[in-house]
């Protein structure tokens, strides 16, 4: 048990939703916003979504991005990267 009756279970291993300690000082959710198409962990300036994912997931920094948070990280799309997409085409 932790300070306010949190009961902390370790990530790894949970079945359902994980808990995670109260602490007063709680991290906000870190906002990635991937700028590259590229599939690869690299530190070459730009954030590829396979970089943003591995960020998120993990809390560390991953090629260019900055690290997650234990909280929702939010992952976005540049706009720039959307520019000629139409849809789905049949």
């Amino acid at each position: 048990m932790y300070k306010g009756g949190a009961t902390y279970v370790h990530p790894i291993g949970c079945a359902g939703v994980c808990v995670r300690p109260a602490t007063s000082a709680a991290r906000t959710a870190a906002a990635i916003v991937v700028t590259g198409l590229g599939d690869t962990i690299a530190t070459d300036g730009v954030y590829t979504l396979r970089e943003a994912i591995t960020a998120a997931n993990t809390n560390l920094p991953a090629g260019d991005c900055p690290a997650g948070t234990p909280n929702t990280d939010t992952i976005t799309i540049a706009a720039s990267l959307n520019a000629g997409y139409t849809g789905n085409k049949r």
